[in-house]
């Protein structure tokens, strides 16, 4: 009896999990058959947000500043097409007349084509890696350290001084592509004035002499010593403030000659032609005026004449004390805005450089870039995306197709990039709360 009771509850306990296996492998097909159905809608999805990371390539191996400086100009469409169209001039010469040497060109070529490639068997991870001899390499170019701590507008400003050095050589042999657009040309004019008889300074003289033109246009604003009043102003009005450079307790030519005049009812002494530096003893050949002396702010204004397709803001956040210690301020906190409009042209906010550590010279660069424009386009039939400014090697070909702006298009437009990581960031939510006092540079481009 009890033998049958235990043989029945075997057999029953083997109909049981039998069962359930059939049950099981029912289950487990219906889900498959309903992935597989649903399959092309979840592509699609994903297709929607695949190429959030397209034309970007990962860094790995690369002094932080001058990763920043490798993104900065991989996220600008005017520098790439500048790189493009030295390329097909430098190919064109070496078919006609024979080689010529533009190392600092070729390498960002390879640099950015490493940066940008867009074929779609390219692990993505992998990225840029430049070994030490390849940095040793660049330094030669440059004639620069770069393997210790540098600062990215030192590097920066080095590497495009040495490009257009490069570019007059290459003009020099090739009159005929004297058009080519240098991304950062730019032409300023110094304008120096009394704040109180706006009277100019004297044309040719020293108050109105430029200093050494910079190879780029960089806009400083002193975030370290103007807390409260960068508090308190847009980001235009910040920008118009830097162009204005006051010199206090100035003697004014002009300002003491009319007290002169107002005081002394003397007559024989005109005001014309007087300047704001003018020598009063040497035009006069007398010296009546010592204690009419007006002292005066002087007003240093710089105008920008042609503005440059890139425009570079450096946000010194350093102040030095006596002893020459460095402080930094990380308590200045500031909404940028996406666009600005100067001198009637339109600027795009491409990339927020961010610098974390108290050292000028020290700490950790990481970049917010701005996600770039793809094009859609059906070839043989299927729907393929590229990034529609890559460098090339030959020709520049002309694509047809949707463009489609991952910045506009994503609920979040921009890329934190912290050496070989990239996150997702909004500038709207991310970035101004929690980062904004720790950018350091801000690149904007014009035509984008």
């Amino acid at each position: 009896m009890k033998m049958t009771n235990k043989l029945g509850l075997g057999s029953n306990s083997r109909y049981k999990i039998g069962v359930l296996t059939c049950i099981v492998g029912y289950l487990a097909y219906c889900a498959y058959e309903n992935f597989s159905d649903d399959n092309s809608n979840i592509n699609n999805i994903r297709n929607n947000r695949k190429y959030k990371t397209k034309g970007l390539k990962r860094t790995n191996g690369v002094t932080c500043y001058l990763n920043s400086i490798f993104l900065i100009l991989s996220n600008s469409t005017s520098f790439i097409a500048y790189i493009n169209s030295i390329d097909q001039a430098k190919n064109k010469l070496l078919k006609n007349k024979g080689a010529i040497d533009l190392p600092l060109h070729e390498f960002l070529h390879d640099v950015l084509t490493q940066l940008l490639i867009d074929d779609p068997e390219t692990n993505i991870s992998e990225g840029l890696y430049l070994s030490r001899e390849r940095i040793i390499s660049l330094e030669k170019i440059l004639k620069f350290s770069l393997l210790k701590q540098n600062d990215w507008l030192e590097v920066l400003e080095k590497m495009i001084h040495t490009l257009d050095k490069e570019r007059k050589i290459l003009l020099q042999a090739s009159p005929e592509i004297q058009n080519l657009t240098f991304p950062f040309e730019y032409k300023t004019k110094l304008s120096t004035y009394c704040a109180k008889c706006k009277q100019n300074a004297e044309k040719g003289s020293q108050l109105n002499k430029q200093d050494d033109e910079q190879s780029f246009l960089l806009i400083n604003l002193d975030f370290a010593y103007k807390k409260s009043e960068y508090k308190s102003l847009n980001f235009i009005d910040l920008v118009e403030r830097s162009m204005y450079q006051q010199i206090e307790d100035y003697t004014c030519s002009y300002c003491t000659l009319s007290n002169y005049i107002s005081k002394t009812k003397d007559t024989s002494f005109g005001l014309k032609d007087i300047c704001i530096n003018t020598d009063l003893r040497n035009t006069f050949n007398v010296d009546v005026f010592t204690k009419h002396h007006v002292k005066t702010t002087l007003i240093k204004k710089q105008d920008i004449i042609r503005y440059p397709k890139l425009l570079f803001f450096n946000l010194n956040r350093f102040a030095y004390s006596y002893s020459g210690i460095s402080n930094r301020d990380t308590s200045t906190y500031f909404d940028f805005d996406k666009r600005i409009v100067m001198n009637n042209s339109s600027y795009q906010l491409n990339t927020l450089v961010k610098h974390s550590g108290n050292a000028k010279v020290g700490g950790h660069y990481q970049v917010f870039n701005r996600k770039p424009i793809v094009l859609k386009e059906k070839v043989d039939g299927e729907v393929k995306y590229h990034l529609k400014y890559t460098p090339i090697t030959d020709t520049i070909s002309e694509r047809k197709g949707k463009d489609i702006d991952l910045g506009n298009k994503l609920s979040k437009d921009y890329w934190l990039i912290n050496d070989d990581k990239v996150k997702d960031k909004s500038l709207a939510s991310n970035i101004n709360p929690h980062d904004s006092n720790m950018i350091v540079g801000l690149v904007y481009e014009s035509g984008v």
